[in-house]
């Protein structure tokens, strides 16, 4: 029987309001056992500062990884592949898609503020915003052809 996982998206805007609702009493209450968990950060600097924060107040740290999106891509698209060997598909994590799926949509609001209503480029964005899920579907499609039908971890652009 396959363990189980557990995910949870928490979004603040202020990375103190995190820690302060989130990520400390996460973290102080792991109740000592040993667990992989990891925790998703927007760049390998809010890791690295959330580490040093959680040694400066006491917060043990025993099991936990810190990951930037890119990094936790590359890490899971290797444990896919290690778990697809065994024959048969692999599970996807389910994580990895919604994060793409979220900085899609905010990267399109962020283009799209500043265009005027006639500007070309706004109608190209627009017709992603209306089915981003779609994109990412061709996005990955264009990649598994660029790869001779499977999907290389090297290859993934930003």
């Amino acid at each position: 029987m396959a363990a189980q996982t557990h995910a949870t998206l928490h979004l603040f805007r202020h990375a103190e309001t995190a820690w302060r609702e989130v990520a400390r009493p996460w973290l102080a209450n792991k109740d000592g056992g040993l667990r992989r968990s990891h925790v998703l950060v927007p760049t390998r600097g809010q890791a690295h500062g959330l580490k040093q924060r959680c040694l400066m107040e006491d917060v043990p740290l025993l099991g936990v990884e810190f990951l930037s999106p890119g990094l936790a891509r590359k890490k899971w698209l290797a444990r896919l592949e290690l778990e697809g060997g065994a024959g048969g598909p692999a599970p996807r994590p389910a994580i990895g898609r919604e994060l793409l799926l979220l900085g899609l949509r905010v990267i399109i609001e962020r283009r799209l503020q500043p265009l005027s209503r006639d500007s070309l480029e706004r109608g190209l964005l627009k017709s992603l915003q209306s089915d981003p899920e779609r994109a990412l579907d061709d996005f990955d499609e264009l990649l598994r052809y660029e790869c001779g039908g499977r999907p290389n971890p090297d290859d993934f652009r930003r």
